[in-house]
């Protein structure tokens, strides 16, 4: 990376005087994570040009079968934060959820591009989950092709939302194990299900997104109970 990477960064405030680059999104912008079937292999695409883009968009696809909906929303999440590692850059949300893009001079001078930012939220979702699989990560700069997926990607989350909202663990053939307190609670565990959280209020579907892309981790010991 053509600039330095660190978690610190990820609450870095630039400075408006020392942006290079500065592109915001339509009303129907978004950072979305989805199941995408076709995805086989790592991959980053960008639609539209830097130069004189009319849009922007963040769409990561995930080709693990096993990552449903609940699972892409946790996914979703430690995107927000993955995305952010780079100093002197900055994908944020600003009022009515319009995404915003931001290059200070020093990185844009540094040669930073959304390549680079592609790599570094592909690397960083894997270390988070080490079984996530293939990632595609698409950056979407072209306000027409914004506004042609802004209702399905809508329409997308909502349903997600409903999911979540409505899902009991009567329509569950798993439920989730976690024993991510025993750092300092050696004999606690949890078995979590959307109708019983977690001690710590983690939510279910956190819990079995790192039991089904991340089994085995020592650091978020979750696991499935049949």
């Amino acid at each position: 990376m053509p600039v330095p990477i660190g978690q610190p960064f990820t609450r870095e405030q630039l400075n408006p005087d020392d942006l290079a680059l500065q592109i915001k999104g339509s009303p129907g912008s978004f950072m979305v994570v989805r199941l995408s079937p076709s995805t086989t292999r790592d991959s980053i695409e960008v639609t539209g040009s830097v130069d004189d883009a009319s849009g922007f968009s963040v769409l990561v696809e995930l080709g693990n079968e096993a990552a449903d909906a609940p699972v892409t929303l946790w996914v979703e999440a430690i995107l927000r934060r993955v995305i952010n590692v780079a100093k002197g850059v900055k994908v944020r949300k600003e009022g009515g959820g319009v995404m915003v893009y931001e290059l200070t001079e020093q990185a844009s001078d540094a040669g930073f591009t959304l390549n680079h930012l592609g790599e570094l939220v592909i690397n960083g979702l894997r270390n988070e989950f080490a079984a996530i699989g293939p990632i595609k990560v698409t950056f979407i700069l072209d306000g027409e092709e914004e506004g042609r997926l802004s209702p399905e990607i809508s329409d997308y989350v909502e349903g997600r939302t409903k999911i979540i909202r409505e899902t009991s663990e009567d329509d569950l053939d798993v439920f989730y194990g976690c024993v991510r307190c025993r750092s300092f609670a050696l004999a606690h565990a949890c078995t979590v299900t959307p109708d019983r959280p977690a001690q710590c209020s983690k939510p279910w579907y956190q819990i079995k997104a790192n039991a089904v892309l991340d089994p085995g981790d020592i650091y978020n010991g979750c696991e499935l109970v049949e």
